[in-house]
């Protein structure tokens, strides 16, 4: 037996833990440096075999969980919005189709939906742990819809458009991306095409076009551009179409130059001209004066003035002729709820009953049975429209129109409902558009979704043609747009 290696494995046990180490032993020293890598190897085969108090692993993330993912509304026409909204815990969501992120307790954006659509809801946590849920948008697709036709020449809005005799639809003016328009194009919905027409000269916008009972349309006023200190220029030249030949003369000069006024057939045939802007002292200021042209002297002879001085620069204001021959006025750029009559046989206006709430960027329209809608936003940038009875002077609400919008086009159709379509979320220069449109039926009251635009539009053109279609024309999205589309189609 080796005696020196028996000794070592006796001071290797003895200076184990728990083995006093011999203090007076001349190998003291010997014993305490034993002692240490015997207390340092025990530590290290403690930590491997996970012992000794070291700290554990982290645990697994929770499994995310899913509440709720719903659609709202779940019944939505064809090519409206449906808005998805989802409360989950632990993890980010995501829905398909369109892997758009969506937050829990927060409403998404609105998704257009053209057909039934199953949208599916991922949340998925750090450890890519996932829980799904799904939701359905149910479409109903309208009997009538648009579809696109021709575009026109050049990108214009805030034009006018009227409906020739002979079925074509003359555009003149308004705006694009370079200012204002001189020029001028007619559809012709045989063909389905715009084709360039005049010029017109001046440029103008905020211009009215009026069919004359000869077929002859009437063009007067309107803004011909920005003196030197940026003021629009009104103007009182009038231009005069003769859709026989096709060719634009000039007219008489009206008493008052002026832009964004009204202009209304009267049943003896005159024009009657009223309110606008006007420039003064290189200010422009709303005007109330009123004149009358006379298509056989072909001259323009003051009439009565307005109650109220009204301008359609930013919000608008109609002047819609009633059974009988007086005229109903409405609306303005200030937060007025009063209306007024005219009285063709008089030359005076009046003032009748207030709107139930102000609105801008109106639309009025006369029904089959005497009344008229008068439909927008208001102030509070929510849609309603009212109704307008002469014999009682009297408007009553009709309720809301959901997503009413200003600067939207109203049309009488053929089977007596109204055909509402377009406008901007807040009625402003600027904004976007919309698809959406709607029919009020006076039958009933009801308004429905009646499908929604090829495009989105604002400050664009809508004109009953003669097969009883709506013509759309231009009008602008964030910009100018050069296109036409079709109302009175059966939906695919």
């Amino acid at each position: 037996m080796n005696r020196r290696s028996d000794i070592q494995d006796s001071l290797f046990v003895k200076a184990l833990p728990g083995h006093p180490i011999p203090r007076g032993s001349r190998s003291g020293k010997r014993h305490r440096f034993l002692y240490q890598m015997a207390s340092g190897l025990l530590v290290a085969l403690g930590l491997a075999c996970g012992g000794g108090g070291g700290s554990s692993a982290p645990p697994p993330p929770p499994a995310p969980t899913i509440q709720s993912f719903s659609a709202s509304p779940s019944a939505v026409t064809a090519g409206r919005q449906t808005v998805l909204t989802a409360l989950y815990s632990n993890g980010q969501g995501v829905v398909t189709p369109g892997s758009t992120y969506l937050s829990s307790g927060y409403s998404g954006g609105g998704v257009y939906v053209k057909q039934n659509t199953t949208f599916t809801l991922t949340v998925t946590n750090p450890a890519g742990v996932t829980a799904t849920a799904t939701t359905t948008a149910q479409v109903t697709i309208p009997p009538v819809g648009f579809q696109s036709t021709g575009n026109t020449v050049v990108a214009r809005s805030r034009h006018t458009a009227t409906l020739l005799a002979d079925g074509r639809v003359l555009l003149v003016g308004g705006t694009g991306s370079y200012g204002y328009f001189y020029s001028s194009e007619v559809y012709d919905p045989a063909m389905g095409v715009f084709s360039m027409i005049g010029p017109t000269m001046p440029m103008t916008s905020g211009q009215t076009a009026t069919r004359l009972q000869d077929g002859r349309v009437l063009l007067a006023g309107g803004a011909s551009g920005y003196n030197s200190d940026g003021v629009e220029q009104p103007l009182a030249s009038t231009i005069i179409f003769d859709p026989i030949t096709s060719s634009f003369s000039g007219g008489p000069v009206m008493g008052t130059a002026r832009c964004n006024h009204t202009a209304t057939l009267l049943p003896n045939g005159q024009v009657l001209i009223s309110g606008g802007l006007g420039l003064v002292d290189s200010s422009l200021i709303h005007l109330s004066s009123a004149e009358l042209y006379d298509p056989v002297a072909n001259v323009f002879t003051p009439t009565g003035s307005m109650v109220n001085a009204r301008s359609g620069y930013n919000a608008g204001f109609t002047t819609t002729l009633l059974p009988g021959g007086k005229v109903l006025v409405v609306g303005d750029d200030s937060s007025t709820t009063s209306a007024e009559l005219y009285d063709s046989s008089t030359g005076v206006f009046t003032s009748t009953g207030s709107m139930t709430a102000s609105r801008w960027n109106l639309s009025a329209t006369l029904l089959g049975n005497g009344k008229v809608l008068v439909a927008g936003l208001g102030f509070s940038l929510t849609g309603s429209a009212d109704l307008y009875d002469l014999a009682s002077g009297a408007f009553t609400s009709v309720g809301s129109f959901g997503e009413i919008m200003g600067y939207h086009t109203a049309i009488l159709l053929s089977d007596g409902t109204v055909l509402i379509a377009g406008g901007g979320p807040d009625g402003g220069p600027y904004n976007s558009g919309s698809t959406y449109a709607w029919i009020y039926d006076p039958s009933n009251g009801s308004v429905q979704d009646t499908g929604s635009l090829v495009i989105p539009r604002v400050f664009h053109s809508a004109t009953l043609l003669s097969s009883g279609k709506v013509l759309v024309a231009g009008g602008q999205t964030s910009y100018s747009v050069a296109s036409g589309e079709l109302y009175g189609f059966a939906a695919p």
